[in-house]
């Protein structure tokens, strides 16, 4: 309806305007018209011009609207098939006739109407995606205008799909004012069919060949249907397909299976020589089509059959990793009984484009370790997790990852009351439903989890094997692959399958420059892309499609959906970066690839596996072995570093770490991937440890390795404050954070230079406030004013010392306006959340900082909020459970540092600590105290949530109190944890967060607690930020 819709008057700014919308995180035209220029070359004048001249021309679709005999005498069946039916007909009327006399008149389709009937199906459910956005908006106006009849809302509806849809006159205004989606619709239908035909003709053609290569030569018979769409579509809307023949099914492909029969060669020769237990899939191939056995489910017959299931799993993972294949992901595996089947294999040999220049050596290194890991073949389990309703949602995509349905943290389109006059479109999390990849036992799903063992056996046999024989497999993979293609995947298929749903909403549809302007958004973020690439996927996505490009094996130039070649942008050939991978494999190499299995599966242990089960210890013993925490905290440095990956002929070389960390709001969810800058994960909290460990054991290969670890935090500084993004400020995970570890490690080295190169960040660690959404102490202001109090201290400049004490008020002030005061007191939330009550992201942590704030400046309202915030503390102590409320929501308790108990204790002592005393602060703390004595142990062994983090409360509990009592019985219950956990070799087996580097929650914060507790006045208190 837009020719209605839009009056002559429009301008430019009008349509500018609009446009930007597509694009929330640009700021102007000028970021704008960089993407469009990035992308196709174009100007906004250009399509600013092109908008106009596309208004002012009628756009009136010719339809045929006398309907195809045959065609409507499936009316019945299929108006009862897909809502809408008959606003798809006269569209598909006018290709029907040419599908219709070519398969009438093939021989080799048995039951002609069936087939055209399935067909039609196929094609109504393609068309109905794309418009029923549009239509069911027509449905509300034309019910706003009075023009539905009926009794009832179902009957309204009933009117609208059976009347106005058959009345010639309105549904030429339909077409007409959505002459976009009438467009693709026809496109739609006609690649369609085509595609159809040509599949029904390349099947005739090649059967012989066909039966005797995939069915043993035994007849397959005729063609009964051809099911479409399985995956997504290229090259002008084919997909996969089966086709169902009388006597069994075969897989269609749109693409030449070379490829996959030199795997299938591979895969058999490997077998004769006892080195897999694979098994091959018979297929045929032409140079443009291919077609292979179909594949069935099948269940194992008992628990060995699952061993082998997974054996073999891990021995198929070990030739992919050799052959760098990609997007192996649930719908690629089959399992057939104990065989794991990959069924698609076009992304052996992927391509690598050639990296921009980059300054960081480094970086590059360890992001190559990374994206050419086991991880990246797409058949371990893979999370994607995203924040639905306040909480972490993670979907696993792997090859053997979910073994159970699960909610999407996508949202996707749903229809709502679908019979009636009131139906719509709402937006909700839909379920991804398992599919055949994972084995069954006994009509049971069979974790993967439980047989990792299995799969790290079968790929280190066929690891050692490759390794021993690399001149043979060398020679073997040359022989089969040298000439072929392989595809190349340029960014996550989901993206484009995203923005092509987003381009189906009904304003897009009326108008091809909107259209287009929308999906040049595969610019965003892409200033390093080829434009020949853009262009490409630009070009494909307007076709509908899923762009689509080739490599040859042995070149270092891609071919577009087209045919089209994009010369030398691949940084070597998918052969030589085949070479440059078999050179690689060594023994160090595989403990790293077993190393990211492990890593792979440690969101499916569970947090009571992590348990220490450890008490507090309420009885002293003098058994303390200070010399074996420092030998053990020097074998955790040792592995750190020798786990760091940076180039040595750097002149300041950067360390950087692969591993996993917690993310997620709810930080419950492990991820595999360099790690960040930051104090609670990343090099800052490394760093710390490490120049500790160093400036105690006078070790210098320590010293350094710290050194190497903050190199990259000081070009990140250098390069954020150009760039002036609104980066997180707090401790843990914000840039306050990376200064607090860069003040202690100056300090203790001596190194004044560092000293002033975190003065000199001060006047940009105080621009990040006003920005601030987290206000937290882990991500937000709380904690940026928590380190601006704490490098105060140590600094005896006075201007550096006022203008520390300047920013901490800043961080008040941006604090202060955005509180919400109730009835309860004063509190801070960041939306959809709930306010919190502990440290890490509640009020707690704000109290203790507010306190030493006021304690400086005197300023009373900073005081007075203080108080309010106490208050807002105090409500939600809960005397049923003797212990505080996590939130405002008052629906549960926790007994860590992060939300629960301790952390208020921590509170509650930095304010007795800075000497603020009132009628309850004492009782509080004893009741702290004892929460944290009886409900703070046994827990997992890390800061963040665990033992170490009670423990290291109560130890500054004692020093607070000056209550020797206690602090004995903390370095008793220390050295148990030590003995019982931190010392042991298996730590990695044991508890999933000895696989993280990380100061919070892995081995540098282990390493630390016992430089900590060995030498307790030299090793400060990070967790308050001493």
């Amino acid at each position: 309806m837009t020719n209605e819709r839009i009056v002559s008057s429009i301008d430019r700014m009008d349509v500018l305007n609009y446009w930007l919308d597509f694009y929330p995180e640009l700021d102007n035209s000028s970021e704008l018209e960089d993407i469009l220029h990035r992308v196709s070359g174009s100007s906004i004048n250009e399509f600013v011009e092109r908008f106009m001249q596309e208004e002012s021309v009628a756009l009136r679709p010719q339809f045929n609207y006398k309907i195809h005999q045959y065609l409507e005498s499936m009316d019945c069946d299929l108006n009862n098939y897909v809502p809408f039916y008959h606003f798809f007909t006269p569209i598909i009327n006018h290709k029907f006739d040419f599908f219709y006399s070519y398969i009438s008149n093939c021989n080799i389709i048995q039951n002609t109407p069936l087939f055209i009937k399935e067909a039609t199906k196929y094609v109504l459910n393609q068309m109905f995606e794309i418009s029923f956005r549009t239509l069911i908006l027509d449905v509300h106006v034309s019910k706003e205008r009075g023009m539905l009849f009926g009794e009832s809302a179902e009957g309204r509806f009933d009117y609208y799909c059976t009347n106005l849809l058959k009345n010639l006159e309105q549904i030429d205004a339909i077409y007409r004012e959505n002459h976009v989606l009438t467009s693709k619709l026809c496109e739609i239908v006609d690649n369609y069919f085509n595609y159809v035909i040509e599949i029904v003709r390349k099947t005739k053609k090649n059967l012989k060949s066909i039966t005797e290569s995939i069915n043993n030569g035994q007849d397959l018979g005729y063609i009964e249907s051809i099911q479409t769409g399985l995956g997504d579509t290229h090259k002008g809307g084919k997909a996969v397909s089966v086709i169902y023949f009388t006597h069994g099914k075969v897989v269609y492909k749109p693409r030449s299976l070379n490829l996959d029969l030199s795997f299938q060669k591979m895969v058999s020769s490997l077998d004769d020589l006892g080195i897999t237990d694979l098994g091959s899939i018979r297929l045929y191939t032409t140079s443009s089509d291919g077609w292979m056995e179909f594949i069935d489910y099948k269940e194992c017959c008992n628990v060995e059959e699952v061993k082998s299931f997974y054996c073999r799993v891990g021995q198929s993972m070990a030739l992919l990793y050799a052959l760098n294949a990609k997007d192996f992901h649930y719908e690629n595996l089959i399992a057939h009984g104990s065989s794991p089947r990959l069924i698609d294999l076009e992304s052996l040999f992927h391509a690598e484009i050639a990296p921009p220049e980059v300054h960081d050596k480094s970086y590059t290194k360890a992001l190559r370790i990374l994206e050419h890991s086991v991880q990246s073949t797409g058949l371990l389990p893979m999370s994607l997790h995203q924040e639905v309703d306040g909480k972490d949602v993670s979907l696993d995509v792997g090859g053997i990852g979910f073994d159970k349905d699960q909610l999407s943290p996508f949202k996707s389109l749903m229809i709502e009351n679908g019979s009636s006059d009131d139906i719509r479109v709402t937006r909700k999390n839909g379920i991804l439903k398992i599919e055949s990849n994972m084995p069954k036992l006994n009509g049971e799903n069979v974790k993967s989890e439980k047989y990792v063992h299995s799969i790290k056996e079968g790929f280190e046999s066929v690891y050692i094997w490759i390794m021993e024989h690399k001149e043979e497999f060398i020679k073997m993979v040359n022989n089969l692959f040298q000439k072929l293609q392989s595809r190349y995947i340029h960014r996550p298929t989901f993206l484009y399958g995203q923005l092509l749903r987003i381009a189906n909403h009904p304003d897009i549809l009326q108008s091809f420059v909107h259209l287009e302007v929308l999906l040049h958004r595969i610019g965003v973020h892409a200033t390093d892309d080829s434009q020949l690439i853009l262009k490409a996927e630009l070009e494909d996505l307007l076709r509908l499609d899923i762009p689509y490009f080739l490599a040859n094996v042995n070149q270092t130039s891609l071919f577009d959906s087209q045919g089209r070649e994009i010369p030398d942008v691949l940084r070597r050939s998918p052969m030589e970066d085949f070479m440059e991978k078999l050179r690689s494999f060594s023994r160090i190499d595989l403990s790293k690839q077993l190393e990211f299995v492990d890593m792979a599966f440690l969101n499916r242990k569970t947090k009571e596996q992590d348990m220490t089960e450890l008490p507090f210890s309420t009885v002293y013993h003098n058994k303390l072995t200070p010399e074996k925490w420092l030998h053990r905290a020097v074998e955790i440095g040792e592995y750190i570093t020798s786990q760091s990956i940076y180039d040595q002929e750097s002149e300041k070389p950067s360390s950087f770490w692969v591993g996993p960390s917690l993310v997620g709001i709810e930080e419950n969810i492990w991820s595999p991937n360099i790690l960040n800058f930051d104090l609670y994960s990343g090099n800052s909290g490394i760093a710390l440890f490490l120049g500790y460990l160093g400036e105690i054991t006078q070790r210098k290969d320590f010293k350094e390795a710290a050194y190497r670890a903050i190199q990259p935090v000081k070009e990140f500084f250098k390069e954020a404050m150009v760039k002036r993004q609104p980066f997180l400020n707090g401790a843990h995970t914000g840039l306050s954070g990376f200064l607090y570890s860069l003040d202690k490690l100056s300090g203790i080295w001596g190194d004044y230079d560092l000293e002033k190169f975190v003065d000199s960040r001060i006047d940009f660690w105080d621009d990040l406030a006003p920005s601030d959404e987290v206000l937290d102490f882990v991500g937000g202001s709380t904690g940026s004013m928590a380190v601006a109090l704490s490098l105060c201290e140590r600094r005896t400049d006075e201007d550096i010392k006022q203008r520390m004490i300047e920013l901490a008020i800043n961080n008040y002030d941006h604090l202060t306006s955005r509180a919400k005061l109730t009835p309860e007191g004063l509190s801070w939330k960041k939306s959809p959340l709930p306010a919190y009550v502990g440290f890490s992201h509640g009020v707690a942590s704000m109290i203790a900082y507010l306190y030493k704030l006021y304690r400086i400046t005197k300023r009373e309202d900073i005081y007075e909020n203080m108080k309010l915030a106490l208050a807002f503390e105090r409500s939600h102590f809960s005397t049923r459970h003797n212990n505080w409320f996590d939130c405002e929501k008052k629906d549960g308790v926790s007994y860590a540092w992060c939300h629960g108990a301790p952390g208020i204790l921590l509170s509650k002592l930095m304010l007795q600590d800075s000497g603020y005393k009132d009628e309850l602060l004492e009782r509080e703390i004893q009741i702290g105290i004892d929460i944290t004595k009886s409900k703070g142990f046994g827990n997992n062994p890390t800061y963040c949530h665990g033992d170490l983090g009670s423990l290291s409360i109560l130890e500054y509990g004692a020093k607070v109190l000056g209550d020797s009592e206690l602090k004995n019985q903390c370095y008793s219950t220390y050295q148990s944890l030590f003995e019982e956990v931190l010392s042991k070799s298996n730590l990695k087996e044991r508890f999933r967060h000895a696989h993280s580097y990380s100061l919070m929650i892995g081995l540098s914060g282990f390493g630390y607690s016992m430089l900590q507790h060995y030498a307790p006045d030299d090793v400060p208190d990070f967790l308050r930020l001493q």
